[in-house]
């Protein structure tokens, strides 16, 4: 029970920041980067056809990795004081902010 109470009080876990991801990214081989871009991706996408959220990301189906990759890059670059962040919210908010639903 006390477990349970301690839960809702506890700070949220990130396991990856942006400075985690920015670095990955930057490796010669970025698999990593992709894999953890693709799955952030495919997760929003879910939940937004589950109506778990709002349609926050409207990136054309025909995008490939590799573009998605640039986008997250390019925002990670351009806004270096806030890698701190997870990885997860950083990559949606790069997502929206070169792909906006209107």
């Amino acid at each position: 029970m006390i477990a349970l109470a301690l839960l809702g009080t506890a700070p949220a876990l990130t396991f990856f920041s942006g400075n985690d991801l920015y670095s990955q990214c930057e490796m010669e081989t970025p698999m990593v980067c992709v894999g953890y871009i693709l799955g952030v991706s495919d997760a929003v996408s879910d939940a937004e056809t589950a109506g778990s959220l709002p349609r926050l990301v409207c990136v054309s189906k025909d995008s490939t990795p590799e573009q998605l990759k640039d986008i997250v890059v390019k925002y990670l670059r351009d806004n270096p004081d806030t890698r701190d962040k997870s990885a997860a919210s950083l990559t949606v908010a790069a997502l929206r902010h070169a792909a906006p639903c209107t």
